[in-house]
């Protein structure tokens, strides 16, 4: 959601540039603000720290079965979905808005938005400090074995990172970043973070995720792949109507429960779930970014609805195809 924060109001100026009315929905006109919203959640699932959801389903594998997923690890299939995603969600809109029948003047939105300022010293210093944040997560499990068990964690590095841009000066006479920005993070997605963690270690502690995982059991009799479709289907038709971290919370622990009473490899099942979990696209409310991009006013509901039901069914099987390919060749 925080991407398509920053990226719509650009939108809206790059729309606003080329000479459209602020009533015009058709075209590049929905399809711009549409193909942010998707491609921002899209774009989520590539990195664990992409969107809560990912590290609230992480967080319920690893208290539900003990599943552990690094950094490395969910990008290592996270990536996969985004490349073949965001280009799949693209050519979709395209058609269901009838871009090429809509001319677009380029020139005219790029000499509105066109800013020639150089990147400055606090840019610079902040690239290095991501850059090196991105780098030790992703050698995490390369180094952790020389350092003292259980101190080297994604938390840790992230924690580091976090002190660094309130320690290191931005070469104005402050520093990277100052309480009063960091005060206006949202905290509220921590303690939805809690709260899952909660509600998945209620459901283990009381027997429901386990009850509910039995129930699923006369799926021991399908193929496991196609019990991978039928969880995953499960899954974005529930996130379509629920929100992500609402999905994740009461879902992951169901399907881990599954996992156990299957036996079976948690990646091939669980993975997918908490992949599917960012995976809802045909309503404003499935999504935090499609919220952000209806608010525009420039999409039509059906419009949404029709590309959000293709790139749905579509991702049902992508998501499973991508994870379970990766998962035989690693």
């Amino acid at each position: 959601a925080s991407t398509a924060l920053i990226m719509m109001p650009m939108a809206m100026a790059v729309l606003a540039g080329a000479g459209l009315a602020a009533e015009e929905r058709e075209g590049l006109a929905g399809a711009l603000p549409m193909g942010i919203a998707f491609a921002a959640s899209i774009g989520g699932l590539g990195t664990l720290v992409g969107s809560p959801t990912n590290a609230i389903a992480v967080g319920l594998l690893d208290t539900m079965i003990g599943a552990q997923i690094s950094f490395a690890q969910w990008t290592l299939y996270g990536l996969p979905i985004v490349f073949i995603g965001v280009p799949l969600a693209a050519v979709i809109i395209s058609k269901v808005q009838h871009v090429s029948a809509h001319p677009f003047d380029v020139e005219a939105a790029r000499e509105a938005i066109v800013d020639d300022t150089p990147m400055g010293t606090p840019e610079r210093r902040l690239m290095v400090v991501v850059a090196i944040t991105f780098l030790a997560w992703m050698t995490r499990l390369l180094v952790a074995p020389f350092l003292p068990e259980g101190s080297w964690t994604d938390g840790t590095i992230a924690i580091i990172a976090s002190l660094a841009l309130f320690l290191i000066p931005d070469g104005t006479g402050r520093s990277l970043l100052v309480w009063k920005e960091a005060d206006r993070a949202p905290w509220g997605v921590i303690m939805m973070f809690g709260g899952g963690l909660a509600l998945a270690a209620g459901m283990g502690a009381s027997g429901l995720a386990e009850w509910l995982g039995n129930a699923l059991l006369p799926l021991e009799a399908w193929p496991l792949f196609l019990v991978a479709i039928a969880v995953v289907a499960m899954v974005v038709l529930i996130t379509e109507f629920a929100s992500n971290v609402a999905t994740a919370s009461a879902i992951i622990p169901v399907v881990a429960a599954l996992v156990v009473a299957l036996g079976v490899d948690p990646v091939l099942l669980a993975m997918p779930a908490a992949l599917a979990a960012s995976w809802g696209f045909m309503l404003p409310a499935g999504t935090g970014p499609n919220a952000i991009a209806w608010s525009t006013g420039r999409i039509r509901i059906e419009r949404m609805v029709k590309a959000g039901i293709l790139l749905d069914l579509v991702g049902i099987f992508m998501i499973v195809a991508v994870v379970w390919g990766t998962a035989a060749l690693v």
